[in-house]
């Protein structure tokens, strides 16, 4: 079974309930350079939430897997203004690398970035919480099952979402 690791905006509160802001974001993130800070081997950078082998996987190439493009990115932003942004990360030091390079790349977009590590003892309890203060956290998620419905409802689901315990870490209700 795949395992995807991934940056979950939270779509419960601005700015990244808007779509334009997440586009935006999506295509500011330095994929490669997440990998070379992860070591060599560390996975394959993508930008689907669906991993090779699951039925309905497509490579769709939504977004810039080669590098940010900060022209792209900036399109779709807008000007930010400076809007300070919360981005949650484990305290590891590779979890402490990546989300250098997620700081970095939200700044590069015009967001001041306040980071919040976080004890892996807790790490995921806080995520989980509805109401949390993250815009953008460190995530991942191996399926149980070969099965869309493992990554699209298990993560996406807003119905599934509740006060605790929630793996809707980006709180996206749409039901369309």
């Amino acid at each position: 079974n795949g395992c995807v690791l991934y940056y979950a905006m939270n779509t419960s509160r601005a700015p990244f309930n808007s779509l334009s802001l997440r586009k935006a974001a999506q295509w500011a993130i330095d994929r490669p350079s997440l990998i070379r800070v992860s070591g060599q081997f560390a996975g394959k950078r993508t930008d689907q939430i669906l991993v090779p082998g699951v039925p309905g996987f497509e490579d769709y190439k939504l977004y810039a897997i080669k590098g940010a493009d900060l022209t792209r990115a900036k399109q779709l932003a807008g000007n930010v203004g400076g809007r300070e942004i919360v981005l949650y990360f484990g305290t590891s030091a590779l979890q402490t690398a990546r989300a250098q390079v997620v700081k970095f790349n939200m700044e590069q977009l015009g967001f001041k970035v306040k980071t919040r590590p976080t004890s892996a003892s807790i790490y995921y309890k806080t995520l989980g919480t509805k109401g949390n203060d993250f815009d953008v956290a460190y995530a991942g998620w191996c399926a149980d099952y070969n099965d869309p419905f493992d990554f699209i409802n298990v993560l996406l689901d807003g119905r599934t979402i509740q006060a605790e315990n929630n793996t809707n870490y980006a709180y996206y209700n749409n039901a369309a």
